[in-house]
């Protein structure tokens, strides 16, 4: 079920079952939120073999604008870039849809792979280009308009990371323990650093520094330069949510304990803390107040407080 929750109550404005189109159950990438829509793309359960969708809701009412079938699930964030979006298959397809209508603009395929469907990994917008990773690991830069490859980059055994521009960068990790921060324009390297382990998932970028999940047990805040790691934080049971969530000078991070840690972006400093029943599917944040989504199906809006003295909260659901 995708659904509209009131901000304020919990009530539900609408929802849609995703069931009626075919053989698909699940959400794993962020939705897009336009003036007066909300973009979202469909898997089963990170099963490349099943079908997708990217649908375009009204916001308002939740009436279907359009929707795209997929033969191949789609997990990634939904993304725009002028009149057109893009999302990557599981597969490793980049798709360009007409924003207003879903008609499909073009494909680029990227190289192929005997082995298994990637993981999760979703476009990046910069401009003119649209940056993604392949399944065999090589970060790819294609022309918006044209669907033409501009670029492609591959170093040692391959990326490891969704990549993420910031600013006049792309920063992504590779399964060789580095974080490489590359030239948009032609992929070369700025500048890198070696970590512990390989990171992994979605990183996080702010002014002065890049947050990023290590291997599953740590979060290793960066600075921008990647000329040293400021602190890391670590979780026993491995962080769960597929990016943190940056809120200000606080960073937001869920484990499959069913446990958020706030944590200083400043210091490292574990400054809030939740605890929920059963793993957290998602977490996100609007106007100081942290949305949290179980795999129970239980949702929470908690409002983003930094006690000085932190105390093991266990907040009662709002829908």
């Amino acid at each position: 079920m995708f659904r509209a929750f009131d901000r304020h109550s919990g009530l539900v404005r609408w929802e849609y079952d995703i069931h009626q189109d075919g053989d698909q159950n699940s959400f794993h990438g962020d939705p897009l939120l336009t003036d007066d829509l909300v973009l979202v793309a469909t898997d089963r359960g990170l099963k490349a073999d099943a079908i997708g969708h990217v649908y375009a809701f009204e916001k308002a009412t939740g009436r279907i604008r359009w929707k795209h079938k997929s033969q191949t699930g789609i997990a990634s964030n939904v993304v725009q870039a002028r009149s057109n979006v893009y999302v990557v298959t599981l597969y490793a397809e980049l798709l360009c849809l007409d924003v207003n209508t879903g008609r499909l603009q073009w494909t680029y395929r990227a190289e192929e792979d005997e082995g298994k469907a990637a993981r999760i990994t979703s476009p990046a917008i910069s401009g003119d280009r649209v940056f993604f990773r392949g399944r065999n690991g090589a970060v790819f830069a294609v022309d918006v308009q044209s669907g033409k490859m501009i670029w492609k980059l591959r170093l040692g055994d391959g990326f490891s990371t969704t990549p993420v521009v910031w600013q006049d960068a792309l920063y992504v990790g590779s399964t060789d323990r580095h974080m490489y921060r590359l030239d948009q324009r032609d992929g070369a390297v700025f500048d890198s650093i070696l970590l512990p382990a390989p990171p992994c998932r979605e990183p996080a970028c702010t002014e002065d520094v890049v947050l990023v999940y290590i291997e599953s047990k740590n979060l290793a805040c960066l600075d921008s330069a990647l000329k040293e790691v400021r602190w890391t934080h670590k979780t026993s049971d491995g962080w769960g949510t597929n990016r943190p969530i940056v809120r200000g000078p606080m960073v937001y991070a869920a484990d499959d304990g069913g446990r958020i840690a706030g944590i200083s972006i400043e210091d490292g400093v574990r400054r809030d803390y939740w605890q929920f029943e059963g793993a957290i599917r998602t977490i996100g944040g609007a106007e100081g107040v942290l949305y949290v989504g179980t795999r129970s199906g239980a949702l929470y809006a908690m409002p983003l407080e930094t006690p000085d003295d932190v105390d093991e909260r266990h907040p009662a659901p709002v829908n």
